[in-house]
């Protein structure tokens, strides 16, 4: 059975930019959170979908439409389409995100004779099946694959320190809103922000942050930038679905109703616990009291000896008196 690793034919590679010149040149320098990921694998997304048509058939009606999509997206999150450059003014390993006017992202359309039915199954899979369905890192890059008459995928790869998890859903969305509204950007309502000012008080943590990271870099003699290829990490991962069904939830419910019992004897067990201390308390309380009840008694013993001794003492001072006399 043939797989997608070699069974890929690229049709198209292009580049998009901008759709407009709003943003001519921006620079955004990144934050102790940027800089933490900067070692960390890209972001790679991949999304399959039913398409009966032929690759042809894609490629007159839909990918156009999705280049200027994609385009008008870029527009509204520009640093997806600038380049990631090392500060040479600063301290060791800081970046920017630097977009100049003619940067762009790369596209790719392609084809594939692998079985799509397999890939988007239940059973398990070697992750290098997928691999070249995602498009090789740059700073943001896209490819859409074709399955003829049977599927599409869309793969995007991002740098995580540009985009997170969060923002790069965030710029997906759009894109698809977007596309869905025939390249109308006005459908986006929630615009994103660029602005890494609004974040304050973090430059000494960064700073620290990049001191600590040199020191490792200086040791290991390795780049804060370099990171073992996603290839290598997932040479031997396999990816499989597991599906639930509501005759499996039933089966937890049943198993979780019946440990109930289990629960109920808890409960008397902790009830029983809080009866027994209760009952210690009280007999401690009632001790207490029996306490305080033998203390009073000592006590009242105490002031009539000492009443008594006073008289005692009181009539023998009397009867000296009287012998003096």
């Amino acid at each position: 059975m043939a797989s997608a690793v070699d069974n890929v034919k690229v049709m198209e590679r292009r580049r998009v930019s901008l759709s407009s010149d709003a943003v001519s040149l921006a620079e955004i320098t990144l934050t102790y959170f940027d800089i933490a990921l900067l070692p960390i694998p890209p972001i790679q997304q991949l999304f399959f979908y039913d398409f009966s048509g032929s690759t042809q058939d894609f490629r007159d009606s839909y990918f156009p439409l999705f280049e200027q999509s994609v385009s008008f997206s870029l527009t509204l999150f520009y640093p997806l389409d600038g380049r990631l450059i090392p500060l040479t003014d600063s301290y060791p390993g800081d970046h920017v995100i630097r977009y100049s006017d003619g940067d762009s992202v790369s596209l790719i359309l392609a084809e594939s004779g692998a079985d799509f039915a397999r890939l988007v199954g239940n059973e398990a899979k070697e992750a290098k099946e997928f691999h070249s369905l995602v498009p090789p890192l740059l700073l943001e890059c896209s490819s859409v694959t074709v399955f003829p008459h049977s599927g599409i995928s869309f793969g995007f790869t991002v740098k995580h320190s540009v985009a997170d998890g969060s923002a790069l859903t965030h710029f997906l969305k759009s894109l698809a809103s977007i596309f869905k509204a025939g390249s109308d950007v006005s459908v986006v309502k929630n615009l994103p922000i660029h602005d890494r000012t609004l974040l304050r008080h973090l430059e000494q943590l960064k700073r620290n942050h990049m001191e600590q990271e040199a020191v490792k870099n200086a040791q290991t003699r390795t780049s804060l930038t370099e990171s073992e290829p996603v290839e290598a990490q997932l040479k031997r991962i396999v990816r499989s679905t597991f599906v639930l069904t509501l005759a499996h939830i039933q089966k937890l419910c049943n198993k979780i109703s019946a440990t109930g019992g289990g629960r109920e004897e808890d409960r008397e067990g902790e009830e029983r616990k809080t009866e027994r201390e209760k009952k210690t308390f009280r007999g401690r309380k009632a001790r207490g009291r029996k306490d305080e009840g033998r203390k009073t008694k000592r006590v009242r013993r105490r002031e009539e000896k000492t009443e008594l001794d006073k008289k005692n003492s009181g009539e023998k001072g009397r009867e000296g008196e009287d012998s003096a006399r």
